[in-house]
């Protein structure tokens, strides 16, 4: 009896144990799962700006002012930046190559950044993906978010770097000034040589908040 009471009890731990790690594994795999199912409108105000020659517009952080030596805006006094590129690919496929260079097991790239969260957008209708990233750039730990948005035939990606050490006062304002972006897939870009960060007129009826 005895040898069945701890054979009984013996196997009701190696079944404890492999239930902790099923979940443990589960928490793993599903720690930078993409959150679904959040739609954003945004209207366009005169408090916005755009990236020059790009298609895109944000609201820019209280402190941020236009970067004179690289496109997006720049916090001077905490060393924080926000910035854009154009790829000319469709939403779908750049997102899904950019998530593939992380590893599935790590959640790290070649560079060591690490994969934190991915939330999936509707913004103004288009598709959004907020991805949150932390690591070291040129020997200084960072936080970044990216919000990538777009259509089927081009993608835009707005990075905000933020250092780690000032991540609790400056994270929430980068983050939703991200999420302030109004893309026009139709908008008429300015000419070279013209302020890029002025308001613009644009092709949509989103302008105007009914």
């Amino acid at each position: 009896m005895n040898y069945e009471l701890r054979g009984a009890s013996r196997k009701n731990r190696v079944s404890y144990v492999l239930c902790v790690l099923h979940v443990v594994c589960f928490f793993c795999i599903t720690k930078v799962s993409a959150q679904e199912n959040f739609k954003i409108t945004n209207y366009f105000t005169e408090h916005y700006r755009d990236f020059t020659m790009m298609k895109i517009s944000i609201v820019p952080p209280e402190g941020f002012v236009k970067d004179t030596s690289e496109g997006g805006f720049i916090n001077w006094k905490y060393n924080t930046a926000i910035r854009a590129q154009e790829v000319r690919e469709g939403i779908g496929i750049a997102s899904a190559m950019f998530l593939k260079s992380f590893d599935s097991v790590t959640h790290k790239d070649s560079l060591g950044i690490m994969l934190n969260e991915t939330f999936n957008f509707k913004i103004n209708g288009f598709d959004a993906h907020l991805i949150n990233l932390s690591g070291s750039i040129e020997g200084e730990e960072y936080v970044q978010w990216l919000l990538f948005i777009g259509d089927a035939s081009e993608t835009y990606i707005i990075r905000g770097y933020i250092p780690a050490k000032r991540k609790k006062m400056l994270e929430h304002q980068v983050r939703s000034s991200l999420l302030s972006v109004f893309y026009e897939s139709a908008r008429i870009l300015l000419p070279p040589g013209e302020d890029g960060t002025t308001t613009s007129s644009g092709a949509c009826s989103c302008h105007t908040k009914k």
